[in-house]
């Protein structure tokens, strides 16, 4: 398996401390696509993606996943074991919220686990499978135009979602986050800075409680997190949400993020 990634600066603290030491740590196979110049749109990374992938053996497994805010916390054994069993050329990560498009929620399939929507900062699959859906999003973007696809023409998650929602049979979702696991926020919280101190520390105080907020589903067990919703033990832990950029590397991680405290893998056994 290999973990792939793509990014615009290598130096960033969530790639070499998270997503890069993380992937040492539990001895994955990571390699990382840096983009020189400006990020223009997300689906600069779907090109780069589909251009790698050319190289590889079809039937190579391939981990997709964002580069700045993301952890491992689990082997190459696990992650495969658990997509095997989920039987799916492809599966993708998901999230809470249908962003960016909400209009889209209503053609989901209605399922008990509320991360139910597709979030395009894990999958994982064969090349050959993720590059068949590769094919299938360029042809449907031409297609199957929407009049929301100017406005979110800058988002790859906008145009996965619409391409599963065109193709379920062929994608499948981690609702129930045995692989993938993400931490959105409330997408209607805004901190109130007009009524905040000239510390701040009203829209402080604020967002730590959403991040409270956020993390009342999980659990941590040793170095382990664990979903409360859907009694789960991710393997991919993706903090996509903008206040918890900085939660990775806090104290209430640190058990989650051994490498950060000299601890090996034999320790964990």
């Amino acid at each position: 398996m290999i973990v792939l990634s793509c990014i615009t600066n290598a130096q960033n603290k969530g790639y070499q401390q998270g997503l890069k030491a993380s992937c040492a740590f539990f001895n994955l196979e990571i390699e990382t696509i840096v983009i020189n110049g400006p990020w223009r749109s997300h689906r600069l990374k779907d090109q780069s993606i589909q251009r790698f992938l050319m190289r590889l053996n079809p039937e190579e497994i391939v981990l997709f996943t964002d580069g700045y805010d993301v952890v491992f916390v689990a082997n190459e054994k696990e992650i495969l074991e658990k997509y095997q069993k989920m039987n799916s050329p492809v599966v993708f990560s998901t999230e809470a919220n249908c962003y960016p498009y909400s209009t889209f929620s209503y053609l989901y399939q209605d399922v008990s686990s509320k991360f139910r929507y597709l979030n395009s900062g894990g999958y994982i699959g064969t090349a050959g499978g993720i590059l068949k859906l590769h094919a299938a999003l360029k042809d449907i973007d031409v297609r199957q135009s929407l009049a929301a696809d100017n406005t979110f023409q800058w988002s790859n998650q906008y145009h996965w979602t619409k391409l599963y929602l065109y193709i379920k049979n062929e994608i499948k979702l981690d609702t129930d986050c045995t692989i993938f696991q993400t931490f959105a926020n409330d997408l209607s919280f805004i901190p109130d800075a007009a009524n905040a101190h000239s510390d701040n520390q009203v829209r402080k105080q604020q967002i730590e409680t959403e991040v409270e907020r956020i993390m009342e589903d999980f659990d941590f067990s040793g170095n382990r997190l664990i979903n409360k919703v859907t009694e789960s033990n991710p393997c991919h832990l993706h903090f996509n949400s903008i206040y918890l950029k900085d939660f990775i590397f806090s104290s209430k991680m640190k058990d989650l993020l051994p490498w950060m405290n000299g601890i090996s893998v034999d320790e964990l056994q």
